[in-house]
């Protein structure tokens, strides 16, 4: 959805306790909406976005894993995916993507791949629930007709994804 909108809120609200919560590097939304004092909500503390894509990416691929394996949560929830893919597109362009450098569009590729493979380990195993969060856009179904205003033409809602990854 879209940014401020009680994502969150309704993962925390909604979703099977015992909770662990993986804030995506760079994913400042919802903050407010997590618990701080609940033994059943788990919220991984904040991955210093400053520190090299790499090792950033190591961390978060070690805390969600060390999740998983310890068997003792209902629900594993990663928020803000879309946060997550620009530390992969800069750790596949050793760093200059954060510096401004637009990726080849080849690269788009292996960041989806590598994204997938993320998504693969998060979602092939015992662990009940599963939720990703995103942020969203909208798209027109089909061009303006004469005269129709913008907010008269359909539109479809999408995860705001690099290079429309979803």
């Amino acid at each position: 959805g879209p940014p401020n909108n009680g994502k969150t809120k309704c993962l925390v609200n909604t979703f099977p306790r015992p909770l662990f919560v993986l804030n995506c590097p760079g994913e400042r939304g919802g903050h407010g909406s997590l618990p701080e004092d609940d033994p059943t909500c788990t919220v991984y503390p904040d991955i210093n976005p400053s520190a090299k894509s790499s090792e950033i990416l190591k961390e978060f691929r070690t805390a969600y894993t060390e999740a998983i394996k310890g068997g003792k949560y209902q629900t594993i929830a990663v928020e803000g995916i879309h946060k997550l893919m620009d530390y992969v597109m800069d750790d596949l362009m050793g760093g200059t993507y954060f510096q401004g450098e637009k990726p080849d569009w080849n690269v788009f590729g292996l960041c989806y791949h590598a994204v997938d493979r993320m998504l693969d380990t998060l979602l092939i195993n015992n662990t009940p629930a599963i939720a990703v969060s995103a942020w969203s856009n909208e798209k027109g179904e089909r061009k303006g007709k004469k005269g129709e205003k913008p907010e008269d033409v359909p539109q479809t809602v999408y995860p705001a994804l690099l290079g429309e990854y979803a």
